[in-house]
């Protein structure tokens, strides 16, 4: 393959994760903000706590979106944290799902979204034992 060609797919491998990752968490403050200062009220349950969570791992998501465009090495560990820590929020809302409690399926499915944009966004930037590169 021609070096610039490679070279080129490298910077696209690194862009568009951060790109991604960044979208996420701007919806994410968005939404969020909109509930939170009353500008919008959706027509479903909506839990205080996890409003709160989205917003901070809004704004997580897009601090991780920029290390990734700047090639920072925490930001791999913060996009796993993210990840990591969506899907334990899912697993906890799918958990008060079945035993009863009140929570959107919309709840669910955006949690089930940003785990899903997290971990293919964690797999995608991770680098492999013993691959150095970025």
């Amino acid at each position: 393959m021609n070096g610039i060609v490679y070279k080129e797919m490298g910077i696209l491998k690194r862009r568009l994760p951060a790109i991604l990752g960044i979208i996420v968490g701007f919806l994410s403050i968005m939404a969020g903000s909109k509930i939170l200062l009353g500008i919008s009220s959706p027509n479903y349950i909506v839990l205080h706590w996890l409003v709160i969570y989205n917003v901070s791992f809004g704004v997580v998501s897009v601090l991780a979106g920029a290390g990734l465009w700047r090639l920072r090495p925490w930001a791999i560990s913060l996009a796993g944290l993210t990840a990591a820590s969506h899907g334990f929020v899912l697993a906890l809302l799918i958990v008060f799902f079945i035993s009863g409690k009140p929570v959107a399926y919309q709840s669910i499915l955006a949690m089930l979204f940003r785990t899903t944009a997290w971990l293919g966004i964690f797999l995608f930037v991770r680098t492999p034992k013993g691959d150095s590169s970025i």
